[in-house]
């Protein structure tokens, strides 16, 4: 806006735009004169004052998608790219597009090509954050059959799920795999954690195979006898 004031004193003022105060507060480019009148009633008019109101729209910001998401997503927030504009985001970035991986308040400060400055509305984003589980192992990874391994996540969370499609804290594990857990907090958020590679060693039970009865006379025998497999003893 500019402020335009008549510098006489006299009766009464009328401007152009029809207001009869000695000031004029102007907010729309135009010419303006102002008609001072004396005791006797003359009216004089002024030169007239050209206003030049340059074009300085407000930003408006727009999102890519929801600005509430869970931790390790984002969103794109944009203005419309004008030529010879300048853009500054609240977090520092330049630039017409800023992409948002955390929670917080984000404008953008618009400078046209005649230095005119104009600020966004603010957007709220809201990361829903959620901590990365660690798997705690009970026992080894490495074990021979029979045996089994227990693992647990460590963190608390609303909810847990297994790539083995358990939904408990802990897994038993007795065969081979490799394993991630994942936990799911309040909002519905998944975060995964590192792999766990349990490797089981086959134990097969040995079958005894007797050669002929094994009910005799004293001095007689029979012969015992394991299928032989490379590699065992």
């Amino acid at each position: 806006t500019v402020l335009l004031t008549c510098n006489q004193f006299g009766t009464s003022y009328r401007w152009s735009n029809g207001e009869t105060t000695k000031s004029i507060l102007v907010n729309s480019a135009g010419t303006y004169v102002v008609y001072i009148t004396n005791p006797q009633g003359c009216e004089r008019a002024s030169e007239p004052i050209i206003v030049n109101v340059k074009a300085n729209p407000k930003p408006v910001i727009y999102s890519s998608g929801l600005t509430t998401f869970c931790e390790g997503e984002s969103v794109t927030l944009s203005v419309p790219m004008i030529t010879g504009y300048t853009y500054n985001w609240s977090n520092g970035v330049s630039g017409n597009v800023n992409t948002i991986t955390s929670t917080g308040n984000y404008f953008v400060t618009v400078t046209n090509a005649v230095g005119c400055t104009n600020v966004s509305d603010a957007v709220r984003v809201t990361v829903n954050a959620i901590p990365k589980p660690t798997i705690q192992v009970v026992g080894s990874t490495d074990f021979c059959e029979p045996q089994t391994v227990t693992l647990t996540i460590r963190e608390t969370a609303a909810g847990y799920r297994w790539s083995t499609g358990e939904t408990t804290k802990s897994i038993t594990l007795s065969a081979s795999n490799t394993v991630t857990a994942f936990l799911i907090n309040a909002q519905g958020c998944e975060r995964e954690s590192d792999p766990i590679t349990v490797t089981v060693k086959a134990n097969p039970l040995p079958v005894i195979v007797a050669a002929s009865s094994t009910s005799f006379c004293e001095g007689q025998s029979v012969r015992l006898s394991v299928p032989n497999v490379p590699g065992y003893q």
